[in-house]
């Protein structure tokens, strides 16, 4: 049921944006403080959903309609909504996807000659992130449920008044891409290593030697103790597999991929991680927030206890502060156990397998 809402803005909630507005939402990706005004978009049911933040407006077109409501944009607007939406083509299979490929490619032209730019919102982080944010800090959407309408509206907001979530640029095409197809191919790998070993808690039962080099990784980085035995056998699955019980480590192009590559492409440390495997399961959701609460205790900001952490949408200044920095040591600390990781199976002499032209698949041997 969608919450009882009322257009525009009232007195509290033109208070409450001022205050929002005090900080600088300036960010590599964008900022919305140079654009005339912030929109968001969202889809569903066969309609569109448009919201703009200089006038609390909201329009609601069919999905027929929806090309020509977009390019109807002033010049100078920041233009946001799901990748979900507006990057993914609609295809036979799918319903979400109010675009077709050529359609979409389009637009992007069109809205650029315009004077528009176009962002994309991760879709994950819609409602952990937008509309959980929005739902405690705006006045019209407290307690408001996660509704196409209020997706709109939440997201805009967000991006002008707190742009805490890296935005995308549309895709040049839709091609398949060869960084992404080895990425895949690595989790798949991976996928069947961590099944087995999650299923014996991770003691080498199965896939001994990827254990064998997640634990080596553990001792041997400053952060390791602080990832945990998990985390680090799971980035071991990303860099090492078996064969028949022989350790192989995994190359691209005869060598193992630089760590900027890899965190990007086969660890997917992005918000932009569709099915991106077990590894970045437990790396984050289960290794990433005990990390965030122990770096940021040790700093004396406290955000939340053991078992229960304050949601990411009600973070005050401090704890979004200290989320990013240590969101950034979390990431140099995954960085550091690829590196230390690939050393170690490079100096245990694993041999080399390239998932893109071998047709072996992980296996124990036993």
């Amino acid at each position: 049921m969608e919450a009882n809402l009322t257009f525009g803005f009232d007195d509290r909630q033109a208070e409450s944006t001022a205050v929002m507005d005090s900080g600088c939402t300036a960010r590599p990706w964008c900022n919305p403080s140079d654009h005339a005004d912030v929109v968001g978009v969202d889809f569903g049911k066969g309609e569109m959903h448009l919201y703009w933040c200089s006038s609390g407006r909201k329009k609601k077109v069919g999905a027929a309609s929806a090309l020509h409501a977009l390019l109807g944009i002033a010049p100078g607007t920041l233009l946001t909504g799901e990748w979900a939406h507006l990057a993914v083509p609609r295809t036979k299979r799918s319903l979400a996807q109010p675009f077709e490929a050529d359609e979409l490619l389009r637009l992007y032209a069109s809205l650029r000659s315009r004077g528009v730019t176009l962002k994309l919102f991760p879709h994950a982080h819609s409602g952990t992130r937008a509309m959980a944010w929005a739902a405690h800090a705006v006045p019209e959407l407290y307690g408001a449920k996660k509704t196409d309408p209020n997706d709109a509206m939440a997201i805009a907001l967000y991006v002008k008044h707190c742009n805490g979530v890296s935005l995308a640029d549309p895709p040049k095409s839709f091609a398949r891409c060869g960084r992404r197809d080895y990425g895949r191919a690595v989790v798949q790998q991976a996928n069947i290593v961590l099944n087995a070993e999650r299923n014996g808690r991770y003691l080498g039962k199965t896939f001994r030697h990827v254990v064998d080099l997640g634990i080596a990784i553990q001792k041997k980085i400053h952060d390791g103790r602080r990832l945990g035995k998990i985390a680090c056998c799971s980035i071991a699955a990303l860099i090492a597999t078996e064969v028949d019980g022989s350790p192989y480590m995994y190359v691209r192009h005869g060598k193992a991929p630089g760590a900027s590559f890899w965190l990007r492409h086969v660890a997917r440390m992005t918000p932009w991680h569709h099915r991106a495997g077990i590894c970045r399961s437990n790396l984050m959701r289960h290794a990433w927030r005990p990390f965030f609460r122990a770096y940021a205790l040790r700093r004396k900001v406290s955000v939340g206890g053991k078992n229960k952490y304050v949601p990411f949408g009600q973070h005050d200044a401090a704890q979004r502060a200290m989320r990013t920095e240590a969101m950034r040591a979390f990431r140099h600390a995954v960085r550091d156990a690829y590196r230390a990781g690939v050393e170690i199976a490079t100096k245990r002499g694993f041999q080399l397998l390239d998932p893109m032209t071998s047709t072996e698949e992980a296996s124990h041997g036993r």
